[in-house]
């Protein structure tokens, strides 16, 4: 699962901004947190801002 959460993004497209809704997914395994990580950190990197919406509470825990 978390593989193709990680190839479902294009890192080099022309973009500013991006957002990621994550309503309705759950991240509670270390697995899923790096992944998650990963795309924020990947999207950075190329110099898009990164807008994470509609985490649910149990996973909002997780990122802080």
């Amino acid at each position: 699962m978390t593989d193709r959460f990680l190839e479902s993004f294009d890192f080099r497209d022309d973009v500013d901004k991006e957002s990621i809704d994550l309503s309705g997914a759950h991240s509670w395994d270390i697995t899923s947190v790096h992944a998650r990580d990963k795309v924020l950190v990947d999207f950075r990197r190329e110099g898009i801002e990164v807008e994470v919406i509609g985490m649910n509470q149990a996973t909002v825990r997780s990122v802080t």
